[in-house]
């Protein structure tokens, strides 16, 4: 509450140096004024106890406030990473990838298992090619 008495005799002093001012500016700052001088009489008035106990419930109100805000929040959306789901067979892979790194990022354990990696081309356990990323051809 200081801080506003101090911000209302701030912008008086502004507007009271540009000669501008306005019936109603004078209207808002005396009500503000007078607002701020009512609360500062009231607070004399109490004790520590119930200051303490003001201040303990307001800051308790905002707390709670806050939190129900916090507590409804919509469901976030889970993005699948790559290689932690099954994308497809190979044959599905190298139609939407075609590079032989993406393709072996998006294969599962299983699959990378399955097939191994030597000169742009992919070969599986048997020594038989399946992948060439030069013609991107698939022989699955």
């Amino acid at each position: 509450m200081a801080n506003r008495v101090r911000d209302v005799i701030k912008a008086v002093r502004r507007d009271h140096s540009k000669d501008d001012i306005k019936s109603e500016k004078v209207e808002s700052y005396q009500r503000e004024l007078e607002e701020a001088t009512e609360f500062f009489e009231l607070e004399k008035e109490k004790s520590e106890a119930q200051k303490t106990h003001e201040r303990y419930r307001r800051r308790q109100q905002v707390d709670t406030g806050m939190s129900l805000e916090n507590l409804i929040r919509p469901a976030q959306k889970v993005v699948e990473k790559p290689g932690t789901y099954f994308h497809g067979p190979l044959k599905k892979l190298a139609e939407e990838f075609s590079d032989i790194k993406t393709i072996t990022a998006y294969m599962t354990m299983g699959q990378i298992t399955k097939y191994s990696q030597k000169n742009d081309c992919l070969y599986d356990r048997d020594g038989k090619l399946v992948y060439n990323e030069k013609t991107q051809e698939c022989f699955e």
